[in-house]
Order: structure tokens, then sequence, then C-alpha cells
């Protein structure tokens, strides 16, 4: 039988997250929170436009900073021109950290096309580039169920919280 697409994704996704891993202990961070830290800008940027292109909530954004504010790889302030906003900053050891974290991400990537070879693998990245650009979730979007079963291993909850959403979103009732 063929896999599914999620099953496939998910497997991609497993070897990657594990090739990453392989590559250094990076700080103990998992896989979600080295994705949230190299995209912190340089500059700055608000905690709630941090959420947004990290396509997760402002509560989720939250957490995610205030681990990495407490590891030491950013920082966090209140906004000068709106004090009730925080401003998320990578600090030099979060800046030292995003840059070796992508140039491992680089050298998987070359592995990979050297693997299927680089016209099957641009192709490829299009297609996934394409498809990821149909997520434009709000900034106040609630937590994705599958970054919260990487944060706590309740992989059931997750599961659950899905499937009620889906089900919400085509129309269904509970006992359906």
């Amino acid at each position: 039988m063929t896999e599914n697409i999620a099953n496939l994704i998910g497997a991609v996704f497993d070897v990657f997250r594990a090739e990453l891993q392989e590559a250094s202990d990076w700080g103990g961070l998992r896989a979600s929170q080295l994705r949230f830290l190299t995209r912190v800008p340089d500059d700055g940027v608000r905690l709630g436009e941090m959420a947004g292109r990290a396509a997760m909530s402002k509560a989720g954004a939250g957490q995610f900073a205030a681990i990495l504010e407490k590891r030491g790889f950013v920082s966090l302030a209140a906004d000068p021109d709106d004090s009730r906003a925080k401003v998320i900053r990578r600090t030099a050891a979060g800046r030292r950290l995003a840059e070796q974290v992508l140039a491992t991400v680089a050298e998987i990537e070359r592995e990979w096309s050297a693997s299927i070879g680089p016209a099957r693998y641009a192709a490829m990245r299009a297609a996934l580039e394409e498809i990821a650009a149909r997520n434009r979730a709000p900034s106040s979007a609630p937590s994705r169920p599958q970054d919260v079963a990487e944060e706590t291993g309740d992989h059931h909850t997750a599961n659950v919280q899905t499937i009620a959403r889906n089900r919400a979103h085509h129309g269904e009732r509970e006992e359906d």
C-alpha cells in the first residue's frame, strides 16, 4: 500500500530532525525551538509579529521566547513604542547558535540534493515552498497540536484537538 502524503511528510521530517540532532547537541533545544530561534531577526521583532512568522499563537511564541530567554539565546524587552508589547532579540549566543543551525540545515540540504540529484531536489523544494506559501495563519491562531505534542509529549491530546478542530471546520457534530 502506498503511504499517504501526511505519513511521507512526517517521515521526511523525522529524518531531517534526526540528522539535525545528530550534528550537534543544540543546547538541549528541540527542533521546533531551533526553527523559532532561526526566524528571530537580528534587529528584533515584536513577539506578536514573531508569532505570525512562526505560524503559531502569541501564547505559544511567548512560551518559546521564555524558554530561549532562560537559556540565554534571546532577550525580551518592552517595546519603546508600546510598553504593552514585547520585543524579542537574539543574544550573541543566540546569533551563534542560529548560524550553526542554518549551516547544518544547508549541509543537510546539500547531502539530500546529492542523494537524489540536484534537479529533483530543486523541484521538490520548489513544490514544498509553493505548498508552504498557502499557510497564512494569523498570529492569533491557536497553537498547533503538533507543536503542543512535541513540547509536552502528549500526542493523544494533540490528535484529539486536531480531530475536533477538523470536525468543527467541516461543520460536523461530535457524535458524527
